[in-house]
C-alpha cells in the first residue's frame, strides 16, 4: 500500500507589498536598507533566507520577520556575521504552520549608509484543504475508471 505524506507549496511572494527598497517575484524577495516585504499566507511552514551586512560594528544592521503568531523573530545581525559578512543560505522552519500576514525585512541601524541586504525564497505551505479535496476526487474518479474497465473485461 504506498502512502503519502503532504507536499508544501510554494507562496506567491510577488503578491506581496514593498515597503521602501526591495524587489518580489513569484519565488524571491529582497530588501536593503531599512525596508520589508509584507503579505498573507495560508499555511506557511518554512523559508530560504540570506543576510548580507553592508555595514560594519557599532552600526548592527538586522534581518527579521514578523507574524502574528511569534512577533519579531531576528535572524541575523552584523555582530553575528562580522563586518561586511554573509550568512549564507538558511531554512528557518516554523514549529506549526501559520496562516495570516508575515513581514520580512531589514532594519538599517544607526545610520543611512551601507545598507544591509535580506533575501528570502522557496516560502513554503501546506495545502489547502481544497488541494487535498480536489486530489482525492481525481483518485476516485480514476478508481471508477479502472473498476469499469475491469467489469467490462471479465
Amino acid at each position: 500500500m504506498a502512502t503519502t505524506s503532504a507536499q508544501a507549496n510554494s507562496v506567491d511572494l510577488s503578491t506581496f507589498a514593498i515597503s521602501g527598497n526591495g524587489v518580489v517575484s513569484t519565488n524571491y524577495g529582497a530588501v536593503s536598507g531599512t525596508s520589508s516585504i509584507s503579505g498573507t499566507v495560508t499555511g506557511m511552514t518554512s523559508f530560504d533566507w540570506n543576510f548580507t551586512a553592508g555595514d560594519y560594528m557599532p552600526y548592527n544592521d538586522a534581518s527579521f520577520f514578523i507574524t502574528t503568531a511569534s512577533g519579531t523573530v531576528y535572524l541575523s545581525n552584523v555582530a553575528t556575521v562580522g563586518d561586511f559578512g554573509a550568512s549564507g543560505w538558511q531554512t528557518y522552519t516554523l514549529g506549526t504552520p501559520y496562516s495570516g500576514v508575515v513581514t520580512f525585512g531589514v532594519a538599517n541601524d544607526q545610520d543611512g549608509y551601507n545598507p544591509s541586504q535580506l533575501e528570502v525564497r522557496n516560502v513554503m505551505a501546506v495545502p489547502e484543504p481544497e488541494t487535498y479535496a480536489m486530489m482525492l476526487a481525481g483518485l476516485a474518479m480514476v478508481g471508477a475508471i479502472a473498476r469499469r474497465r475491469a467489469r467490462t473485461a471479465a
